[in-house]
């Protein structure tokens, strides 16, 4: 009979269709980079313009390649409150465990166990040194960005001082209004079923055209109207599928408008949207 250890290593799959990593937008906020940002983005919108070649593909590379460029990507970053020396030591008590567990000597059993008993309490003592030590220092970040005005930095360091989670989700009740405990994935199916599955009506709508008609442009938008669309979009937010973010068009404001309305000016007239516009 022969006796083995085997030990598997399994190779992480990634899954299909994920975004490509986001630039790190925030960078936008130092004067320096927000001007070579603005400098390099017009070289290459010039050389467009030469070229004739300003579509919305090429209008986007120029941004998301020139943001990558300066910006770098956006890296998560994971705040770890444990030190290395508490680590170092959470490995030793490990390792005085596996020797426990393997020593079948009562007399080594129990200089381990009384080894085993002072590495845990200084485990312990430097977890909560470490802890104490990062929230003091997540403290002092928090009124740095209250004296700064930064309301979005102030609000994810307080959640993570406050170290609240995600709430369950809240009780499903059935067609009889009782609360349910089991079933609740077959409930929502049902209840989606039925909101959106109708059946047609016999009579088609009869729609009436307008007594008035409405005083709307249909000329194709100007420049002015694309810059006031740019002003009203916030920072900060989520880009779409093409990773352009608002803050990368607020950031250079001389030739991307005049650069959009030809875009949009163009789609107006063929009445043919762009297929990145198509996706979701």
């Amino acid at each position: 009979m022969v006796l083995a250890k085997v030990k598997l290593k399994l190779r992480r799959v990634r899954r299909q269709g994920q975004r490509p990593p986001r630039v790190n937008i925030s960078k936008l906020k130092d004067p320096s980079i927000k001007k070579a940002f603005q400098i390099q983005a017009r070289n290459r919108f010039s050389v467009l313009k030469e070229q004739q070649n300003t579509g919305l593909q090429q209008f986007n590379e120029v941004l998301l390649e020139t943001g990558k460029r300066l910006f770098g990507h956006k890296k998560k970053k994971r705040e770890e409150w444990i030190s290395d020396d508490t680590w170092r030591k959470i490995e030793m008590r490990k390792g005085k465990k596996s020797k426990i567990l393997g020593t079948r000597s009562q007399r080594l059993t129990e200089q381990l166990q009384t080894n085993y008993k002072a590495l845990d309490k200084e485990v312990k003592k430097g977890a909560r040194s470490d802890k104490r030590k990062y929230i003091e220092t997540i403290a002092e970040e928090a009124e740095q960005a209250a004296s700064k005005q930064d309301m979005k930095t102030l609000y994810r360091l307080t959640k993570t001082l406050s170290w609240k989670c995600q709430t369950a989700a809240g009780p499903v009740r059935d067609q009889q209004g009782s609360i349910m405990s089991k079933e609740v994935l077959l409930r929502w199916k049902e209840h989606s079923e039925k909101v959106l599955n109708r059946e047609d009506t016999d009579t088609e709508a009869n729609i009436e055209p307008a007594a008035d008609s409405l005083d709307i442009s249909i000329e194709p938008p100007n420049i002015e109207e694309e810059k006031r669309a740019i002003r009203a979009l916030k920072n900060g937010k989520a880009p779409g599928m093409d990773q352009i973010y608002a803050d990368m068009l607020k950031a250079e404001d001389s030739v991307t408008p005049a650069l959009l309305t030809d875009i949009i000016s163009n789609v107006w007239e063929s009445e043919e949207a762009p297929e990145t516009w198509k996706t979701g």
